[in-house]
């Protein structure tokens, strides 16, 4: 787990997606697990992620949550406590990532390269994802 528990337990569903996926790319190099309960889960985060990476970038260059995407106070503060000041060679490497699939495919190893796993149920009615 990469996000604080803050994040974790945030009561906007919105908000926390985008610290999970801010965290996450914090910490790209450590994860070695993508993982939800469900698989729906999975494919709402990389759909939303392909929305907002650019944002994403932003903030990291910045070293600052945006205050359109994330508003609770605790999530923020444990958020921006990781963030620890500006790093514009991480966002570059983010969107040099982003930048360089085709559609979207691979993205999981591009930003996540220790990641083994994803790990999800889908089963039944979520077979289609």
């Amino acid at each position: 787990m990469c996000s604080p528990e803050a994040v974790i337990f945030g009561a906007d569903f919105a908000q926390s997606l985008y610290c999970h996926l801010l965290c996450g790319l914090l910490y790209a190099d450590e994860v070695r697990i993508v993982s939800a309960t469900f698989a729906h889960s999975i494919v709402l985060a990389f759909q939303t992620f392909e929305r907002v990476w650019e944002e994403l970038c932003a903030d990291i260059r910045a070293g600052a949550l945006s205050p359109a995407r994330v508003a609770a106070p605790a999530v923020r503060g444990a958020v921006e406590a990781l963030l620890a000041g500006p790093d514009p060679a991480r966002a570059d490497e983010v969107a040099r990532r982003c930048a360089g699939l085709s559609n979207w495919y691979g993205v999981i190893p591009a930003l996540f390269p220790n990641a083994r796993y994803v790990h999800g149920i889908m089963t039944g009615t979520m077979e289609h994802y």
